[in-house]
């Protein structure tokens, strides 16, 4: 559109980042009759850095896009990890994956939409290796994401890796055969991973991925 039609969600809550769309869901107990459309986002809204001072602390939050009966606009936290939690995406199932500080690098978690029952799905803690920027692809039931060593997630960029959502403790695979730095997959209906790579500038671009070679396919 020509953005006419802007109008602002947020506010005072510091950065805020990665929106993902959730389902609509009802908070009026006991009844639960009045279903909206709720988004949830990443935001350094709680102020602080993480547990060790390394960074602004990032955690999850949710928030309604349509007014709520009585209530109107309601903002609420839905992560409290002490080293952060970033790059949510919404699963087929409805459930919210993202990557949390676990020790020593950032692992995979679920949550509902709301923050209730979470859960671990992957990471390495007996290493170093985080895992970021997660993607679910259509169909395929496996997870595909960034895989970098180190604490810091730095641009948070690394390696390509994925597991199955069926058995993902025993099915990690390294997706990507070169040294090439990737960035935020996203999967097309076919299954298809577009990525972002990094030139040797240090620049990054979007390009095809060319799974049955383990790098970039077309730009």
């Amino acid at each position: 559109g020509d953005g006419s039609r802007l109008r602002r969600v947020t506010q005072g809550l510091g950065d805020c980042r990665e929106p993902v769309f959730l389902a609509r869901a009802a908070i009026d107990s006991p009844e639960f009759r009045n279903r909206v459309r709720w988004i949830g986002f990443s935001s350094t809204a709680p102020g602080g850095t993480e547990e060790y001072g390394r960074w602004p602390l990032v955690s999850l939050y949710a928030t309604n896009l349509e007014p709520l009966p009585g209530q109107g606009s309601v903002v609420w936290r839905t992560t409290y990890g002490l080293g952060g939690d970033q790059g949510p995406t919404v699963l087929s199932d409805g459930r919210t994956a993202y990557s949390s500080w676990q020790r020593l690098g950032f692992a995979l978690m679920t949550t509902t939409w709301a923050g209730e029952e979470l859960n671990p799905l992957y990471g390495s803690h007996d290493d170093d290796w985080s895992q970021l920027d997660v993607c679910e692809r259509p169909g395929r039931r496996d997870l595909v994401f960034v895989e970098r060593r180190g604490g810091d997630p730095g641009d948070r960029s690394g390696r390509l890796a994925c597991v199955s959502l069926r058995r993902p403790l025993h099915s990690h695979r390294v997706l990507s055969a070169d040294d090439r730095r990737y960035r935020t997959p996203q999967a097309l209906d076919d299954g298809t991973l577009i990525v972002s790579v990094a030139a040797p500038s240090g620049q990054f671009g979007l390009y095809l991925f060319d799974e049955s070679k383990g790098r970039p396919g077309h730009r």
